[in-house]
């Protein structure tokens, strides 16, 4: 069984500072509202947010 903490993790590194902002704030957002967000959507959610700042460039 490998340790959790040894796997190394990717950077965030094709974000705007606003991008990484909104993807620490809405997640933040959604739990004080008790709508806990699975991380398959956080990933999604990523995709997303990178994705409109490309189409927009």
């Amino acid at each position: 069984m490998a340790d959790h903490r040894s796997r190394k993790r990717a950077p965030i590194s094709n974000t705007s500072i606003p991008q990484e902002k909104a993807l620490v704030t809405y997640p933040l957002r959604m739990a004080e509202n008790g709508f806990l967000l699975a991380l398959k959507y956080l990933r999604a959610l990523v995709v997303v947010i990178i994705g409109q700042r490309s189409s927009v460039l």
